[in-house]
């Protein structure tokens, strides 16, 4: 199995990118990043990895979560492969996830 990024969690990634590099800077955007991609392909290696994310109610998917710092990767798992659904900060609202 691989992990597919859906574009919706591109755009929040690099909005994370975006925040870290003018609030944290550009090194630990950079380390982050390479954290949250590096997460994101063990899913594809161990989909049940991530827990299920009780935030999300959809009757298509179940939406799973992986932490990577104070960020959740949120996913589900298809026959063929695992989906980066969203990048999302935890410190935010959740009802913000997958909007």
């Amino acid at each position: 199995m691989k992990a597919v990024f859906q574009p919706f969690a591109y755009e929040r990634l690099g909005e994370i990118v975006e925040y870290l590099i003018e609030h944290q800077g550009g090194v630990y955007a950079d380390s982050l990043v390479e954290r949250i991609v590096e997460r994101a392909m063990e899913l594809g290696e161990r989909p049940q990895l991530g827990a299920i994310e009780p935030l999300i109610k959809d009757p298509e998917h179940e939406y799973r979560r992986l932490m990577v710092g104070h960020s959740k990767i949120i996913c589900w798992i298809t026959e063929h492969d695992v989906r980066i659904a969203d990048i999302f900060d935890s410190s935010r609202d959740p009802s913000e996830m997958l909007c």
